[in-house]
């Protein structure tokens, strides 16, 4: 579970360096996309005996919760600084 940790705080760190919406898009996909690190990790719980699902379960959404308030966190971001930059359209 350590690895999810790590991964958690890279996709984190991602999502912060990312330079613009198709960076910000390309890092959603690969952690939190169909076929990405946390949706992966989501499948993988079947293997595991019932008494560990629980916890691995509970791990895991925590790790995903972190990059998806992330992502939300850029998004909005993004959206009030190319609000901010945009001139004012005069009203009619």
């Amino acid at each position: 579970m350590e690895e999810l940790e790590q991964t958690a705080a890279q996709a984190v760190d991602e999502i912060g360096r990312a330079v613009d919406q198709t960076t910000l898009d390309a890092v959603r996909v690969k952690y939190l996309g169909k076929k990405g690190f946390f949706t992966e990790q989501m499948k993988a719980l079947g293997k595991l005996p019932p008494e560990e699902k629980r916890e691995a379960g509970a791990k895991i959404n925590g790790a995903k919760q972190k990059a998806m308030l992330s992502m939300q966190g850029a998004r909005l971001s993004r959206t009030r600084s190319s609000t901010e930059s945009s001139p004012a359209r005069p009203s009619m």
